[in-house]
């Protein structure tokens, strides 16, 4: 993958997890627009190298998933107990996971279908 095709996947990573992050912890944890979106950009980027460079290649996508949903909980369990604006509590934190665990998994198939094999398609 070239670099067009890592921005581009990590944009659309971004936007699939912002939209949850920021439903979520704007209405469940009063949590402020900006908390939000920064939570959602320490999420993209931990998952994006711990599970997308590191797991899915090694162990497949519904593993891949499962770890980055277990990612966003401890990282939405850390944030809260680091960042006083962030107000979220265990059971909002494991649901969010949840939900972005199935993103994350819709994700990474939208991944090898499109960004992988149009990478192959242009290289010949």
């Amino acid at each position: 993958m070239d670099i067009s095709e890592v921005l581009y996947s990590l944009a659309v990573k971004f936007i699939m997890i912002a939209l949850v992050m920021v439903f979520a912890l704007t209405i469940f944890g009063n949590t402020t627009l900006i908390s939000a979106l920064l939570s959602a950009l320490t999420l993209t980027l931990f998952a994006y190298i711990v599970g997308d460079l590191g797991i899915l290649p090694n162990f497949g996508n519904t593993i891949t998933a499962v770890v980055d949903g277990v990612i966003a909980l401890v990282i939405l369990i850390a944030l809260n107990a680091l960042i006083p604006d962030i107000n979220i509590g265990f059971f909002y934190a494991m649901i969010i996971g949840i939900i972005i665990g199935g993103g994350e998994y819709i994700f990474h198939q939208f991944l090898k279908e499109r960004v992988i094999a149009f990478a192959r398609e242009r290289r010949g």
